[in-house]
């Protein structure tokens, strides 16, 4: 082991990760903007390894590919290849953006709308119960974990007389714990 490698790891021993990275944010060593630039590249180029179409440049001196569409699919060209890259970057993005919403959970949403609900000035004693709601009747249940788009009347209904059953709620309870699920759906 050389010298100068020896004395990095004597200093990533003495100092944690964020203060090394503080420090070298601070120093002016590392620009974030720098960082951010190298970041959206790597993220371009594994985007660019699972594109299916070739990209070619045409007689005009224009850069051409195919992008999939719900009809087949469709050709974009741009004047230079780094305009033809930022257009398949924002194509996939956009991509990935409705695929992780289509995917979104009632435990990835929850914390999103209580502290809307925070915000928005509710009670401390409401807050604390639906916390309470949370985890007394959801917590440990199947209905949390499924994508939200995939929730569908008869899943909602086997769940709420489930949870019925199991709690032997009144009416009013069951509205007070039907609450999170029903008003979170609406964020």
């Amino acid at each position: 082991m050389s010298l100068a490698c020896t004395a990095v790891s004597t200093l990533t021993t003495e100092y944690s990760e964020r203060d090394i990275l503080s420090f070298l944010i601070q120093s002016d060593i590392i620009k974030l903007n720098d960082v951010e630039t190298a970041m959206k590249q790597a993220e371009l180029e594994k985007l660019l390894e699972q594109h299916p179409y070739a990209i070619t440049q045409g007689k005009d001196g224009r850069y051409r590919t195919y992008i999939k569409t719900d009809d087949g699919r469709k050709q974009i060209a741009k004047s230079t290849l780094e305009k033809l890259n930022k257009a398949l970057y924002e194509h996939y993005k956009s991509i990935n953006k409705e695929i992780k919403k289509n995917l979104i959970t009632l435990e990835e949403l929850f914390p999103i709308w209580l502290k809307e609900k925070e915000l928005h000035g509710a009670a401390t004693q409401y807050i604390k119960r639906l916390k309470n709601d949370w985890k007394q009747y959801y917590i440990d249940t199947d209905i949390i974990k499924l994508p939200i788009k995939s929730l569908d009347k008869h899943t909602l209904d086997i769940w709420a007389h489930t949870l019925i059953m199991q709690h032997h709620l009144s009416k009013k309870q069951y509205y007070n714990v039907s609450c999170i699920l029903r008003q979170s759906l609406i964020l």
